[in-house]
């Protein structure tokens, strides 16, 4: 590069000694290529000082030392003292002041030959130290810089002398022209722009930055890299970073949370694109431009780690990257869980998905950690509308009572909550990246149980122990709450439980209080997850998207200025939300036992009768009888080909009210369920509840009285060891002559408990066999 050209440059010293400059000896020095150029400071590495080229022309003998400071552009006040940066040779001169740091004035240089300090020559273009970021991508960031979907008001740009942006506009005849502009309040470039602008200059005063745009809409990493692919050109993008670098600077950061075209199921990411960042790939191999990699080509690479090394358009040590991503996507229920589509094609949202997991695997992979930002990975960016409500699908026009709603791949152009609001966020990035902001990436990595099981409650504590509140757009605007036409509908969206969407999740006290869907209590078994699929809370399309879903995702405020808050990440760790609820007690089973027989028969009775239980069945097991009656008078099984419960029953004359019937409920292998079994026969209803979720069986006429004659038995068919259940047990209970009314145990006491540990079960008067 050309800073680190200028620095290899062998100056004399201060106190050497160099020829005498002659009578009368000037020099004059070049301009740079533009006014209002930018040199980047390296705060990205902890860096604050930029190596300043300069080059002219003089008449003093070659030996000559040439000097220079550096003076303010407005007040002509020198800021940085007179040093020796070059030597005259043939008439010329090339050096560097170095060690410049940032400053809030524009700047310009001047030198003189040593000893002619009378005659000395100054640019008239001005230079800043700053901050240089490119961001990488596709439409997502393209159209912040497009004046085609700049659509609304943009904000009022405060300071002229902050901001500047390269950008390139797509369309027409290529090549496409390539613009420098500062960002101001007669040119605010784009509302998007503007609003990214906005945040800088609030949360950095006085700070300078020039914005990259090395966005592409509708390309893949493989569309850049890919010289015979023409749909995105490697020139379009290295001819904007040569701009950045026209007077030997250099980018400072590259951001990146470009997924929208390269997402990837499982590991796949990571594998694929190692690569295009690293020169390398995945397993540490050097990697061979121009050759086929999990099916993709690149002839060109970001940074290039290889053995080799320069092959990289970015050099590590001074540009390294920061990724963000990815941001939030939509997801309908019907996708949330699906493997494929119904036409077969690959689930996007489960891509979505894996590729978060793949990115942050990158992101922890020791041999990248040269090419990456130190602060590591950047916010994540879900505080937007993407797409907008339109007449029908067939009408795309905006419309707030239409039926559709279009284009949710992309942050809305017509309101400030959405592409300018995601260009505020991809401004706290940059911050981020910079040091300049010196915040966490908020995620929730705190939560108490309560101990009861009632409720869990999750938050952010950052390294110095503050937890700054969570809260959601909605509530920070004091907006009505979204109509609860829908379970899933809750205060703060996001939210499951064992991976069903959270029907009570609420703001409490700072935190997000989340507790059992359908009542109940957690038990040591329940988890809690936030942000799966595509990190957003729609479950019902496009209805969600009308009454503005996106306002009740999680949120924490930093402090900083123009966002109204940054977002919890998607997908936190499992191990720092863990249940702590204590586990109970539990004994197993084997294929020769134990199950319970009552000592007695079950006797004259009212037909009414209550049988719960807490169990799993391990894995590969057989048919399992759950609750049953000797001689088949009564037998709740779980059948082994489809995990689906069968049910049999008989009135005390003998009569068949259930044969073989299955209600359809099944209970997978190797997962906790709470059964509740009540049966009435004089209301003519068998009633199964399934971890709280009811299943209602209607009886034939009947004699009002179950078998009498037959003892009641747990887990086996008939009480002989027939089907016998194989896993492990939390509880089983029996209220004999009571039926539940609902999804609770009835509050008298059980007839009989079998709980705890194996070894309680020794003597157990309801044991048989094991």
């Amino acid at each position: 590069m050309m800073i680190q050209v200028a620095l290899a440059i062998g100056l004399p010293s201060p106190m050497s000694s160099a020829p005498s400059p002659g009578p009368a000896a000037t020099a004059s020095i070049a301009e740079f290529s533009r006014d209002l150029t930018l040199f980047d400071s390296g705060a990205a590495r902890g860096g604050n000082s930029a190596d300043i080229p300069l080059s002219g022309s003089t008449d003093a003998p070659d030996g000559a030392r040439i000097m220079a400071e550096i003076l303010r552009a407005d007040t002509g006040a020198v800021l940085y003292p007179a040093q020796p940066v070059a030597t005259a040779a043939g008439g010329s001169w090339t050096g560097a002041y170095p060690g410049a740091a940032r400053s809030t004035h524009w700047l310009r240089p001047r030198v003189w030959v040593e000893g002619h300090a009378s005659a000395k020559a100054s640019t008239t273009s001005r230079f800043g130290v700053g901050h240089i970021v490119g961001l990488i991508g596709q439409s997502e960031d393209a159209r912040m810089f497009a004046d085609n979907f700049s659509q609304t008001a943009p904000l009022a740009v405060t300071d002229d002398s902050a901001v500047q942006v390269i950008r390139q506009q797509e369309g027409g005849t290529k090549p496409w022209p390539i613009t420098i502009e500062p960002v101001t309040a007669a040119n605010p470039v784009t509302a998007s722009v503007a609003a990214l602008a906005d945040v800088l200059i609030r949360n950095a005063p006085g700070e300078k930055f020039l914005i990259l745009d090395l966005a592409h809409s509708g390309t893949s990493r493989g569309n850049l890299a890919n010289d015979s692919d023409f749909s995105r050109d490697w020139v379009d993008f290295a001819a904007i970073v040569a701009q950045a670098r026209a007077d030997g600077s250099d980018l400072g950061l590259v951001l990146d949370t470009w997924t929208a075209a390269d997402s990837a199921a499982a590991d796949m990411f990571r594998q694929r694109f190692y690569p295009f960042y690293a020169g390398i790939t995945a397993a540490g191999a050097d990697y061979t431009l121009g050759t086929a990699h999990q099916a993709r080509t690149f002839d060109h690479v970001l940074w290039d780690l290889s053995a080799a090394g320069g092959r990289g358009i970015f050099d590590a040590a001074r540009t390294p990257l920061l990724m963000f991503g990815p941001h939030r996507f939509e997801v309908g229920q019907d996708m949330r869980d699906a493997v494929t589509r119904a036409d077969g094609s690959p689930d996007p949202i489960a891509n979505k998905q894996d590729t978060r997991l793949s990115i942050r695997n990158m992101l922890d992979d020791a041999a990248l950690a040269p090419i990456l930002a130190p602060r590591g990975k950047g916010p994540e960016i879900l505080l937007y509308q993407n797409g907008y409500r339109a007449v029908s699908a067939t009408d795309n026009t905006p419309s707030d009572t239409g039926t559709h709603w279009d284009d949710a791949s992309h942050p809305a152009a017509m309101t400030d909550d959405g592409l300018p609001a995601r260009a505020r966020h991809v401004a706290v990035t940059a911050l981020h990246g910079l040091g300049l902001a010196p915040i966490e990436v908020p995620r929730f990595n705190r939560a108490y149980w309560e101990p009861s099981g009632a409720w869990v409650e999750l938050w952010f504590e950052d390294a110095s122990g503050a937890t700054p509140p969570v809260t959601t757009t909605r509530a920070a605007r004091g907006l009505p709450a979204m109509p609860t036409t829908y379970p899933h509908r809750t205060e703060v969206l996001g939210f499951e439980i064992n991976g069903i969407p959270a029907e009570n999740a609420t703001l409490a006290g700072g935190r997000v209080r989340i507790a059992p869907n359908g009542g109940g209590l957690f038990t040591f078994a329940d988890s809690v997850q936030f942000g799966r699929g595509g990190a957003s809370g729609v479950l019902k399309w496009p209805e969600d998207k009308f009454d503005g879903d996106w306002m009740n995702l999680p949120m924490v405020d930093l402090g900083l200025a123009g966002v109204e808050g940054v977002a919890l990440e998607p997908l936190p760790l499992a191990t720092e939300i863990a249940n702590t609820l204590p586990a109970p007690a539990t004994f197993t089973t084997t294929g020769a036992g134990p199950y319970f027989n009552d000592p007695g028969n079950l006797g004259a009775n009212p037909g009414l009768l209550t049988m719960a239980a807490r169990l799993r069945f391990a894995p590969g097991a057989g048919n399992g009888g759950i609750f049953a009656q000797s001689g088949g008078g009564m037998e709740v099984t779980r059948l082994a080909s489809n995990s689906a419960l069968r049910i049999n029953l008989d009135d005390s004359s003998g009569a068949a009210l259930l044969t073989s019937h299955q209600p359809g409920l099944s209970i997978p292998e190797n997962v906790w369920v709470t059964l509740l079994l009540a049966i009435d026969l004089p209301g003519q209803t068998l009633t199964l509840w399934k971890d709280g979720v009811e299943t209602q069986v209607a009886l034939p006429a009947n004699t009002g009285q179950l078998v009498p004659g037959r003892f009641l038995t747990f887990l086996n068919r008939n009480g002989n060891g027939g089907y016998q259940f194989l896993g492990e047990v939390e509880y089983l209970r029996v209220w004999k002559g009571l039926a539940s009314v609902d999804a609770n145990e009835p509050a008298t006491p059980p007839s009989a408990e079998i709980t705890g540990p194996d070894s309680a079960l020794v003597g157990h008067p309801w044991r048989k066999g094991g």
